[in-house]
This record gives C-alpha cells, structure tokens and sequence, in this order.
C-alpha cells in the first residue's frame, strides 16, 4: 500500500521523532533528567516514530558520534568514559551539524542510486538495515514517497546549516 511520509515543520506531536537544534551549553545532566533542555522551536521537525525508524534508521546510526561529549552527559556519566548508543525510545540523540552535513551527502548518494542504479553494491548496507524494518516489495512500492521525504530532510538540513556549528547542537528524540 503507498503511502506518503510526511515532515511536520515546526510541530510537537506526541508519539513522533522530534529534531530540533539546542544550545550546546543547555545540555547537562540535570536538564537532561527535568526535560529542560531548550530548542529552536523555528528550526523543529517531527517524523512519524515508525517512519523515521524506517527510513532514517541507517543514517542515524552511521553518523551517531558516541564520543560526542553530549551524548555522554544525556546519560549522566560524568567520568566520559563508557561509550553510549543511539536511543530509539531515549530522549536528545544528539549530533553536530557537521555530523548532519555528512549524514546530507550520504542520503543524496542513496537517493542517486535508488533512482539510477538500484542494483549497485553501494547500496548493500543501506539495503540491509533498512529491510529489517520494512519489507523490500513495501519498499519498492513506496520508492518515490521515500525519495521525496529524503529530498525534504534534506532541505530541512539546509536550514540548520545557518547555525553556529559551535553554538548549537541537533537533538533527535522520541517524544
């Protein structure tokens, strides 16, 4: 069955991946712990949760960086030195915008080869994770609808590349 996947802009819904730029110095522990950690409500976006597992699954764990010092806070290890995971019912994955940069130019490269050259071995790992979400026949069908949303968190990306890449940080959570 098509369907379309759709990116709510500027909106928190429940129950949705939420991506919204935070002030690096906000992140700690505590506000971690009280949901105090502030965004860019102007910069927000909202994913259905089983589409952005769907979909965004191998981007976010490619360019997850668990030697990013917020990401070890979130969990409160204050000594830095055990490693953390990306968080799929956690709240403030986060990633720099020069991680979003890299994780751009990797769904354009899919993008390309899922229209142009579907076969390619490139595609192997992308194909791989993502399959253990969704069937490949599911896949297939929605191909175009996929393409789309890519193109649209790509454009979305775009706009947090105006950020101070020292100022902020981008935080993907499930709300």
């Amino acid at each position: 069955m098509k369907k379309k996947v759709e990116l709510y802009r500027n909106e928190k819904k429940a129950g949705y991946f939420y991506i919204i730029p935070v002030e690096r110095n906000s992140v700690s522990y505590f506000a971690e712990q009280h949901n105090e950690v502030e965004g860019l409500r102007e910069y927000s976006v909202s994913i259905d949760e089983k589409e952005a597992i769907d979909y965004l699954y191998y981007f976010l764990i490619k360019f997850f960086d668990d030697e990013l010092i917020e990401n070890k806070i979130k969990m409160g290890n204050v000594s830095y030195k055990d490693k953390t995971s990306f968080e799929w019912n956690g709240k403030d994955n986060f990633y720099t915008i020069d991680s979003i940069r890299l994780m751009k130019d990797s769904i354009n490269e899919v993008i390309s080869l899922l229209q142009n050259d579907y076969d390619n071995f490139d595609l192997d790992e992308y194909k791989k994770m993502t399959f253990e979400k969704i069937s490949e026949d599911e896949f297939k069908e929605n191909k175009s609808e996929i393409i789309s949303f890519y193109n649209k968190i790509c454009d979305y990306f775009d706009l947090l590349f105006d950020l101070e890449d020292d100022k902020y940080i981008i935080s993907f959570s499930i709300l």
